[in-house]
């Protein structure tokens, strides 16, 4: 059997990389990238770690799991109870592979039916973070630098933010190692997270981004020469760049455009769009507490039954005459909704917004979108009804804003704490580097999807029918194993349903993190 050790680099992307490669100052990528099989990796919209990293580990696109953001509809956290299909460790037991997996976002609470889980994104060091539970006193530790890090100002203590930064990363890789050596695995995944968080906070300072990606380069030298009997793949969840400098209005444009109309006449427009300023601003600076006591007491007009996975709470969009309006953003920034009469009138006014939205540029005359499709050309399953009609990807200098506003651009806060974002980057990356790979090959095209389905036919294990993802048998080294099989699919059930409900504590830690990060607003 070929085993497999999976990389994940979280926010890592090629337009740092690559040019730090070239200039000499990572060795090990190098010889990595060099000497196998590499290019972008396209992720999933959103461009979030959730839904990002469930579709990695499951092979299916977010409108099967029913997992889009950090938060579902009713805006509690999604945890990997809430993912509601196999992962490729639970296919791989089912054919007798251990796996080994360590810090993989949405993993909590962890669960693994044969080998050993650290949960990815567990609230702390107190945490149940480790599956068998009685493991944990084997791996204690693995959170604890981590929980001092979430206490340092990213701004006032930049020095000792990477320093801890990378004893956090050289701790995980330790105890990684110490688990891989003292059993025998098929799989092992170790996930790097904290390439996200020096990425948000330092984006544009070179020189102390470069110096955590060198501590990155030793582990993967290290792990490299340690396992030198596992294939490598290295990926990332998402792809980075700056943070956008302006805001782009939408339902102000919408407005304009005619697809979204106002209650009354001029003076309570007005009023309209000057309390829709007022809300933008105040919930800016609402403490989180407050926002989902709020939340709890609105009711969304836009739900109905089954409206639980995603949010489609309007409340914030003061005096729309709903009856006439035609299409609007609501809380689900990403997407546009869209009101017709019938199914005619439901394609003609989709097909007409993003028509205009294809050739909308700004002064400067550069686009405002990369993209905007139609949901069932990026989306396929069961969920498929409470994702917008149209799906939005800015370009890398806009955001989406929902709020109504008296103008459809306006400049974007700046916050001294965020320097990168990775809200419209599609791109992450993808290096293979072993006996079975191509070497000095790069891909056109691949997608997160096609992480599991890869890897369990690398293992000579079935694929699930219907997996969304594909073999990507372009990265294969003529005359290597798994290019003499036939790729092997059989008929499988959904995931059992499994829950347990986070406690406040735990939500409070979690959510503390997500917004030092600005995902949440």
């Amino acid at each position: 059997m070929n085993k497999v050790i999976l990389l994940g680099i979280d926010g890592a992307t090629f337009d740092l990389i690559r040019p730090w490669i070239e200039k000499g100052e990572l060795p090990t990528f190098g010889k990595m990238f060099h000497g196998g099989t590499h290019g972008n990796l396209e992720t999933t919209v959103p461009c979030m770690s959730i839904p990002a990293i469930p579709s990695l580990f499951t092979g299916v696109n977010p409108a099967r799991l029913g997992v889009f953001d950090f938060h579902k509809g009713d805006n509690s956290l999604v945890t990997y109870d809430d993912i509601e299909e196999e992962s490729v460790w639970d296919i791989l037991a089912d054919n007798g592979v251990k796996c080994c997996v360590v810090n993989l976002t949405g993993t909590y609470p962890p669960r693994i039916r044969n080998g050993v889980m650290i949960a990815g994104g567990a609230p702390s060091e107190r945490s149940d973070y480790v599956y068998p539970k009685g493991l944990k006193p084997k791996v204690s530790g693995f959170y604890s630098d981590f929980d001092s890090i979430k206490r340092l100002s990213p701004h006032e203590d930049r020095r000792r933010f990477l320093e801890l930064a990378k004893m956090v990363e050289r701790n995980r890789w330790r105890i990684f190692r110490y688990l891989m050596e003292n059993d025998s695995y098929g799989l092992g995944i170790l996930w790097i997270m904290l390439s996200d968080d020096i990425q948000h906070y330092y984006w544009g300072l070179e020189e102390i981004v470069l110096e955590y990606y060198r501590e990155v380069d030793k582990i993967i030298g290290e792990l490299v020469g340690l396992f030198q009997d596992y294939n490598i793949l290295i990926v990332s969840d998402h792809g980075f760049s700056s943070r956008p400098m302006y805001n782009f209005h939408i339902n102000s444009w919408l407005r304009e455009k005619g697809y979204l109309k106002l209650e009354g006449g001029r003076l309570r427009n007005w009023f309209s769009l000057q309390s829709s300023n007022f809300l933008r601003y105040l919930w800016k600076w609402l403490p989180d507490r407050v926002k989902h006591f709020l939340l709890d007491l609105l009711p969304s007009k836009a739900d109905g039954p089954g409206k639980k996975k995603l949010s489609s709470r309007r409340d914030f969009l003061i005096g729309v005459d709903w009856k006439n309006t035609a299409a609007y953003v609501d809380a689900t920034s990403w997407g546009i909704r869209v009101n017709a009469s019938n199914q005619d009138q439901y394609e003609h006014i989709r097909s007409q917004i993003i028509g205009e939205l294809a050739s909308m540029k700004d002064s400067d005359g550069n686009p405002i979108m990369q993209a905007a499709w139609r949901r069932e050309d990026l989306f396929s399953g069961r969920y498929l009804n409470e994702i917008p009609d149209i799906v939005l990807l800015p370009s890398a200098n806009y955001t989406v804003n929902q709020f109504l506003s008296t103008q459809p651009i306006t400049s974007s806060k700046r916050d001294r704490n965020l320097r990168g974002d990775h809200t419209n980057c599609r791109n992450g990356i993808f290096i293979a580097n072993g006996p079975i790979f191509k070497k000095g090959h790069q891909i056109t095209r691949a997608s997160i999807l096609d992480m599991t389905p890869t890897i369990l036919h690398v293992m000579g294990c079935p694929v699930p029918e219907g997996m969304d993802g594909k073999v990507m048998k372009d990265i294969f080294e003529m005359g290597s194993e798994p290019t003499g099989r036939d790729v092997q699919f059989q008929s499988r059930g959904r995931k059992p349903e499994m829950k347990r409900e986070l406690t406040s504590e735990e939500t409070r830690q979690i959510e503390e993190r997500l917004k030092a990060l600005g995902y949440l607003g």
